[in-house]
């Protein structure tokens, strides 16, 4: 099976090709942003031979809706370059879909935490080095927060052969919003806003088909920073 996603060199793109070394990764990004892999798929052989894809996407898609519906069906708010491209993927891996046989699961991924990238890495760094958290976040934003590992549970259930779909859309988060600056109060760091403001205020999303397939987060971001 095929997997898609922008970065491989990123942090969750590192741990996903360690944990399943057998399948392969095809990136999408890294610089400019390159879609040709795909549309060739249309005539050519190098359709992946089971004609299965599965495309890492983001929350950030949805922009700001106060709760991130789970369906294929809806209208997009792009508001930042990641959910431009992540969008423009779908839109394509869809397209590819209804031309040809090959089957998608497009994975609408919340902000990732549990190593040294993302938001709460740099909170935890910063109390750490009693330093001031430095975030581009409005006071009132929020966001929807998901342990790698949680991440790796839903891939592998996929990539094992345990779940089925033709062309499936799935939110990976915790379903819960969780306010970063509150949250850094709550730790005792200091909070320094650095502009353009984000435009994404908050992030919840319905985790309805998680919750089906017994795959809901079991790693709670409040109580992973208490523990470490």
């Amino acid at each position: 099976m095929k997997i898609l996603l922008d970065d491989w060199n990123s942090e969750v793109g590192k741990a996903i090709k360690e944990e399943f070394k057998e399948h392969e990764f095809i990136p999408l990004g890294c610089g400019e942003y390159d879609l040709t892999i795909l549309t060739k798929w249309e005539t050519s052989r190098d359709v992946p031979m089971d004609k299965k894809v599965i495309f890492l996407s983001a929350l950030e898609v949805y922009g700001n809706k106060t709760i991130l519906p789970s369906h294929v069906e809806f209208k997009p708010d792009i508001l930042t370059d990641k959910a431009f491209h992540s969008y423009i993927t779908e839109v394509t891996l869809e397209y590819l879909h209804n031309a040809t046989e090959i089957k998608v699961l497009i994975l609408r991924v919340g902000e990732l935490f549990g190593g040294e990238e993302g938001i709460i890495a740099d909170l935890v760094n910063a109390k750490k080095n009693k330093e001031v958290f430095k975030t581009n976040l409005k006071p009132s934003a929020s966001r929807d927060f998901i342990y790698i590992k949680d991440l790796l549970k839903v891939l592998r259930y996929y990539l094992e052969g345990r779940g089925d779909f033709n062309f499936k859309t799935i939110n990976v988060s915790s379903g819960k919003e969780t306010n970063v600056i509150k949250l850094a109060e709550k730790m005792g760091v200091e909070v320094g806003f650095i502009t353009p403001l984000h435009l994404i205020e908050w992030q919840r999303a319905d985790l309805t088909d998680l919750e089906f397939l017994e795959l809901k987060p079991e790693i709670n971001i409040e109580e992973w920073i208490k523990e470490g």
